[in-house]
């Protein structure tokens, strides 16, 4: 089954050190996820939409290309966001996770790789879904 890979990919970034990871619609509702178990991996999700539906309004008022990606950096942890997009013009979802806040350049492009890793390998799934 199509969500039971999404969620692979989303342990596996759990297992490199992620504390959750979410594959959602554009609106925030979820499709597959994981997190350790201190985490609201919904509440991730729900931030992610609401990060999204903001650089929409922007994208708009702005007259801006579609958004790649978001990253909000706390004192200890950063919420990143990628769009996903399966088809031009069609669907798009999100690939949302809260990880620890890197403390050196390396482990930021770690995340960035291992982020690079899901799209690209969640990519193919979301576009089949897309097709139901």
């Amino acid at each position: 089954m199509s969500t039971a890979r999404l969620t692979e990919i989303l342990k596996q970034l759990i297992g490199n050190g992620f504390k959750a990871g979410i594959f959602a619609l554009k609106d925030g509702l979820p499709i597959a996820s994981q997190n350790n178990k201190n985490v609201n991996d919904k509440m991730v999700a729900a931030m992610a939409a609401m990060l999204a539906d903001t650089a929409e309004r922007a994208k708009a008022d702005l007259d801006l290309s579609n958004m790649e990606s978001i990253k909000i950096v706390y004192e200890d942890a950063c919420i990143l966001c990628r769009n996903i997009n399966v088809a031009e013009g069609g669907n798009s979802y999100l690939l949302a996770v809260l990880v620890d806040k890197p403390d050196s350049d390396e482990v930021e492009k770690y995340h960035a790789q291992l982020m690079d890793w899901a799209v690209d390998n969640g990519r193919p799934i979301l576009q089949k879904l897309s097709a139901l």
